[in-house]
């Protein structure tokens, strides 16, 4: 059996995604991409998501919403820094 993983196209793990593609078909898991932004996209996301979220993170949401019956698992890695002395907010 063929595990599938979703990886949203929206930040930081987008950015990304020729590496995780990658690793994930070397270990024999396919990797599906949420399709590009849409109104719908940022609708859902708009929907599901806390007002006080920006709006990147808004469609974020609405990138997640749009994997999340297409795969088996979701990657959504938590990144704190990228550098030595340099974080992420």
């Amino acid at each position: 059996m063929t595990y599938k993983v979703g990886i949203p196209r929206a930040l930081f793990y987008y950015k990304f995604y020729p590496f995780w593609t990658t690793f994930f078909n070397e270990l024999g898991v396919e990797t599906v991409v949420s399709e590009k932004t849409t109104k719908k996209i940022l609708d859902d996301g708009v929907k599901s998501c806390v007002d006080e979220a920006c709006l990147a993170i808004k469609v974020f949401y609405g990138h997640v919403l749009n994997l999340k019956d297409r795969v088996d698992y979701l990657l959504i890695p938590r990144f704190t820094s990228i550098s030595k002395r340099e974080l992420i907010a």
